[in-house]
């Protein structure tokens, strides 16, 4: 062979290293002492960025429930509807109006919900407690791994308070069973 055959053969993207060899093998990669500091920074700066629940906000506490769904509902691929239970607890001594909510999934599980706004208006007393029914579609994975993934929602609350209008962040995850 020329040199410069065998230089075209070499595979330059690949190390392949011999069963015989005493040596470890070449393909095992440890991460470099300078970027491990970089990681932890990059967590850090992370985790500081996100948005604090703001103090003088009302004490307004929401959660969602998914109501039971048909059996196998999610194991074939396509849309399907997810029914849902809002819970708004009014925890101040004034009233509060639920506007609007955004609900959408964060990562793959049994469906996913495209970023999806439902304008809703309800008048919360001072220590009211209501539930409200929600449905809204979702594009199930299919399969029957997938369909019994859990789900992790995000959501914001629109509301209006005796002070203006903010916004309540909250993330609910739910089990497929």
């Amino acid at each position: 062979m020329e040199q410069g055959d065998e230089a075209g053969m070499r595979d330059e993207g690949f190390r392949v290293s011999s069963l015989a060899s005493p040596r470890p093998s070449s393909l095992v990669h440890l991460p470099r002492p300078c970027l491990t500091p970089l990681l932890l920074l990059f967590l850090l700066a992370g985790c500081a960025s996100a948005t604090p629940d703001d103090a003088n906000a009302p004490n307004v506490s929401l959660h969602i429930a998914q109501e039971d769904s048909a059996p196998n509902a999610y194991l074939y691929g396509g849309l399907v509807n997810v029914r849902y239970v809002l819970s708004v607890t009014n925890r101040t001594k004034d009233p509060v109006t639920l506007t609007r909510i955004e609900i959408r999934t964060v990562s793959s599980g049994a469906y996913t919900i495209r970023p999806t706004s439902t304008p809703i208006n309800v008048d919360l007393a001072p220590g009211q407690e209501k539930t409200i029914p929600l449905s809204l579609w979702a594009n199930a994975q299919g399969g029957n791994l997938s369909a019994h993934e859990s789900v992790t929602l995000r959501a914001a609350a629109y509301m209006t308070g005796p002070n203006g209008p903010f916004v309540r962040l909250f993330t609910e995850y739910l089990s497929e069973q």
